[in-house]
Order: structure tokens, then sequence, then C-alpha cells
């Protein structure tokens, strides 16, 4: 972690504690907050290999609409039902999802301290009556879930401020780090999508305002005003999430390209422009106001103009996450196919000078063969080593019998000569066959 990302991390959590002992301007809060915690959850979202679940611009084009459903639905059992008992059942909800996004988020500042087992060792619990269902986890995890839990059942008892807010934070983090829009288009489709769904919700309905007024749970950060009448100014976690996640792909395009994180910075910059101007009419109108139409076109806006004075609108147009997840597999697993046929090219060097040792590099080869698998690599190897016995064989047959080789393998050498002289091997999946049988059982 680096000394930007440390400081952004401090000062997030200082902010958040601070109104607890002195008086904060909620507008200058409400602007650092969502500006930090975009910050530390782009920095998060850079992973050492690519995401390799990224949003298509089908349900790009899907989710302004699926939220508008989900709103919708929420104002109705809001409106016909009691709100104490909707609140009650979403509480539950959110004290399971809660631990669950707080552990996530202090793993990575305690796991130094722990054993490096407890980080990597894996913990597999089948759920009872549905053995299907499995939950994977560490202890890392198990002791970070343990302050996520008091944090949790206080927000469910006493609903303080700073536990929403604390909880809050943690699904902004975490929604920023593991959610990728995969390409910037995508970005742009999902942005222009629920830029107009705020828009209409805000403006043209009472269902958003009313939703977040009425909806007891941790999707907005609360800021003491100090004010009786408005006790808190609020900001919804969306209006730092969504636009968060296309800075952070900003971000990652930047860390792919090796170079400095330019595009990032007029991203972010556009987002805090944007949180800015959305304090300022709020504040000149006296009036609830769609962040998302003040900040979409200033993160929007600052990145096109960057890379249009830079001349690279198509390098950032043609990046793709998915398919630079996909190369880097491709490119791994090829690594894996050319050391083990350059393996294969060591032995055949090593039967053409009859080296020494070759018969217990063979069997050691040999050994590799799975018996039972048909797979594609395991095939392979048995054609390469049918190959290099044949080869061999005929060394055999040109310089004499490896007497040591049979006294040092007796088992493997015979079994290999009585596989290779009696079964009629006519084909590749012949010989595989036989192989599978009998190698992976003689050489045990």
């Amino acid at each position: 972690m680096k000394n930007t990302e440390r400081i952004a991390n401090l000062a997030l959590a200082g902010l958040t504690l601070a109104p607890l002992v002195v008086k904060v301007d909620p507008n200058l809060n409400v602007i650092l907050t969502a500006c930090l915690t975009v910050y530390v959850g782009c920095h998060r979202s850079v992973k050492p290999t690519p995401p390799s679940e990224t949003m298509s611009n089908e349900h790009a084009m899907r989710f302004p609409f699926v939220g508008s459903a989900m709103l919708l639905s929420l104002f109705l059992l809001f409106k016909f039902l009691s709100k104490d008992l909707v609140n009650a059942v979403l509480t539950c909800y959110f004290f399971v999802l809660g631990i669950i996004a707080l552990s996530a988020t202090i793993v990575p500042a305690i796991k130094r301290f722990l054993p490096k087992h407890w980080n990597e060792d894996l913990i597999i619990w089948h759920l009872p009556y549905f053995r299907s269902f499995e939950i994977e986890f560490t202890r890392s995890q198990i002791i970070a879930a343990i302050p996520g839990t008091f944090f949790c059942a206080w927000y469910a008892s006493q609903k303080h401020w700073l536990a929403n807010n604390i909880l809050g934070l943690a699904f902004c983090i975490q929604g920023i780090e593991m959610l990728s829009l995969g390409s910037f288009k995508t970005g742009a489709i999902l942005l222009a999508g629920l830029f107009v769904y705020d828009i209409f919700w805000v403006f043209f309905t009472p269902v958003m305002v009313s939703v977040a007024k009425s909806f007891d749970a941790p999707i907005k950060l609360l800021f003491p005003t100090g004010n009786s009448a408005r006790p808190f100014s609020m900001l919804g976690l969306g209006d730092i999430v969504i636009p968060g996640i296309f800075v952070a792909l900003a971000l990652r395009f930047d860390v792919s390209r090796g170079k400095e994180s330019q595009y990032f910075k007029s991203a972010f910059l556009g987002y805090a422009v944007g949180v800015v101007l959305t304090i300022v009419v709020m504040n000149w109108f006296q009036a609830a106001q769609p962040a998302l139409l003040y900040i979409v076109p200033a993160v929007i806006g600052f990145l096109a103009a960057h890379c249009i004075w830079n001349g690279e609108v198509k390098p950032l147009l043609e990046f793709d996450e998915s398919k630079t997840a996909a190369t880097s597999q491709d490119g791994s697993s090829g690594d894996k196919s050319s050391t083990k046929e350059q393996l294969i090219w060591v032995t055949k060097e090593m039967i053409d000078v009859s080296a020494i040792g070759i018969d217990s590099l063979l069997v050691c080869l040999l050994r590799q063969i799975v018996g039972g698998d048909f797979s594609d690599g395991d095939l392979w190897l048995c054609f390469e080593l049918n190959e290099r016995i044949q080869e061999m064989l005929l060394l055999w047959a040109r310089n004499g019998f490896p007497v040591g080789a049979l006294a040092v393998h007796p088992q493997q050498t015979l079994s290999a000569l009585c596989t290779i002289m009696s079964l009629p091997i006519n084909s590749f999946k012949d010989f595989a066959a036989a192989a599978l049988a009998t190698w992976a059982a003689a050489c045990i």
C-alpha cells in the first residue's frame, strides 16, 4: 500500500469519527467523504490479475429498469405495509451483509499480522440440508468478522448514525473494489441510463425522496448538521459506487498501460467537481438534488476531454478488461505448454546422445500420466512419451539392452517393454488407452 493510500484511509477514518468530537460543516463533510471513499475503493480495485467477470452492455442497459422496479417495490411496501415491519426485515438482511462487507474491508489491514496459513487455507462449510450450497472462508476472515459483528449488532440495536456510516462506507468500498464495468463503453451506457433514472425519480415523482427517508438501513450516509429541524444531510451510496466504478476503471486502464494515473486523475477530478456542484445547487435551491445529474456529465466530460486532448480516444474505447483477463489466462497456459514442450525436447536430445539416466527421466515423466484422465494435456503427454520410448527402443536395438536400467527400475522397465512390444498400437487413441491403463499403474 502506497503512502497516499494510507493517508486516504486514515483521513477517511478520521473524518468519519470527527463529528463525535467537533462540529464539521456537513457540506464539506459530504464532499470529502465521497471523494475519499472513491479514492480508497479505486486503489483497492487494482489487482494482480484482471477481473474474470465484468458487466456486459446488455446488463448496463437493463440496470436502470431493474433499479426502477426495486425502487417502486420498496415505495409500495412502505406505503401498504407497516414501516417498522419492512425495516425489521431489511435490518436482518443488512446485518448479515454488513458482517461480510466489514470483514472484507478489514482483512487487508490485519492479514499481515496473522499466520500465513490463516490467510491461505480455505475452510469449506456446507449448509445443512442443502449440501450443494457451500461457503468458503479463511481464518483471517473469521477474525475480521468479529469486530464486524459488533458493529452490526450496535447498528441493529441503536441505529446510530456512526454505525450506519461505517456500514455504508464498507458497502461503498467493496462495491467499487469488486464490481467491474469491463469497458468504457459499458460504463458510459450505465452512467447515461442512471443519469436519466436519477432525474426521473427525483424531479418527476416523490418516490426516491420518500424511500430514502423511510428506508432505515445503511443505503445512505448521514452527516450531522446540528439543526434540529434537519438533523442530517444525506448522500446515497449509489452516488458514490456508480461513478466510483467508472473512475476505478480509468485507474486500471492506466495501470494496464504501465503509465502514471493520468486518466484516473481526470476522472477523479470530474467526480469531485460533480459532488461540489451538487452541494452548491442543493443549497441554492434548498431542495434535494439528483447527484448523478451533475456527477455523470462531470466524470465523463473530464475524461473525454483529457483523452481527446491526448489523441487516445481509440485505445480508451477499445480497452476491455474481460479480454485482458482471457489474454492473461491464455498467456499463463501458454507458458506452461511451452515449458512442457521444452522438457520433452530435452528428453529427445538426451535419448539421441545416449545420456546416462535417460531411463530414470522417462520413468519420472510416465508418473505424470494420470490413470483415467483423458484430458488434452494427459493425452498429449502419452503421445509424446510414446514417441520418445520408441526412439529409446531403437537405440537399445542398435547399442544393446541397458542392463543398468533394468537393475535400477526392473518393474518399470519390464512393464515398458511388455506394453510397447505386445500391444498393437495403431493410433494415438490406442496408445493413450494402453498408456493410461498400464503406465500409470506400473510406475507408482
